[in-house]
């Protein structure tokens, strides 16, 4: 059984800690941003990513356009850890990628349901409580069969697609937490 480490709000897993069902993400560009997925066992996660032409090398986002996202426009990508990796139906950002893809060799964070409102909300965590395992795979894998609309850095990111695969509902604490740091609202 691997080792579990809280950090902040969040909790650091190994890769035999967590679950079918789990909201999981890594973090990327220098703790700039985080990229969330839904794991969904045998060692795959299903997660949204942005169209390729919204990646830049400009953009603090840019590595979403490596292996784990935006290969090209509907392009399969190939993956010698599994033949399902880098799955997608055309015109969809919604993909089926291995976890070694998605971590992008980062630490694997689970995200946190369930929280009292006495923490501090960050992008972390949420108040809101967690549907079941079974449910929120059920939810991804219609997500990935049907699509879930345009990405949207604000409105419809991928920390959006995971917390709409566990609730039911989506909204992004990572995005809310930065719009407040800066001031913005």
């Amino acid at each position: 059984m691997g080792e579990v480490h809280r950090r902040l709000l969040s909790t650091l897993v190994g890769r035999s800690d967590i679950a079918e069902g789990d909201h999981i993400y890594s973090w990327r560009t220098l703790l700039v941003y985080a990229h969330h997925g839904i794991y969904i066992g045998n060692g795959l996660v299903i997660h949204f990513t942005p169209p390729p032409e919204k990646v830049t090398a400009s953009n603090p986002f840019s590595s979403l356009s490596s292996s784990s996202s935006a290969s090209g426009q509907d392009q399969q990508r190939t993956c010698p850890n599994h033949p399902r990796c880098g799955s997608r139906k055309a015109g969809s950002r919604v993909a089926i990628i291995c976890l070694d893809c998605f971590l992008e060799e980062g630490l694997l964070w689970r995200y946190e349901y369930g929280v009292t409102s006495s923490k501090r909300l960050d992008g972390t965590c949420t108040t809101e409580q967690s549907d079941p395992a079974s449910t929120v795979v059920r939810r991804a894998n219609y997500l990935f069969e049907n699509g879930f609309g345009n990405y949207d850095l604000v409105t419809n990111n991928c920390e959006h697609f995971a917390l709409y695969c566990k609730t039911g509902v989506g909204r992004s604490g990572q995005v809310d937490a930065y719009i407040s740091a800066c001031g913005i609202l």
